[in-house]
């Protein structure tokens, strides 16, 4: 069993992150029921349509009345979302100290 330890070298604060059955850990809860950390994540999200010609065949032989409802329905297939974690930011709340995670 693997946990995570956020301890701050200034004032002594700990938080001790620990694995549910599954191997993962609820962070947020956990520095919420501690009261002792906050966490700050940056990312970024992004966009790139990837228009297929499947669709646009699709979309060329639409009646005109059912154009609304066909690209209602299949425009999102059209688009890659991505999401960047860029970092994570472990602040004190005692001392205001804190760790930026970053290359992540």
């Amino acid at each position: 069993m693997i946990s995570v330890i956020i301890s701050c070298s200034n004032c002594g604060h700990a938080v001790v992150l620990n694995p549910t059955e599954d191997n993962q850990s609820d962070v947020t809860s956990t520095l919420r029921k501690e009261n002792k950390f906050y966490a700050t994540i940056s990312y970024v999200d992004s966009s790139e349509p990837k228009i297929e010609d499947d669709f646009i065949a699709k979309l060329t032989t639409e009646s005109k009345e059912n154009i609304r409802d066909f690209v209602e329905q299949n425009i999102i297939e059209q688009v890659d979302i991505y999401t960047e974690l860029l970092d994570v930011t472990f602040t004190c709340k005692e001392c205001g100290d804190s760790i930026e995670l970053k290359d992540i």
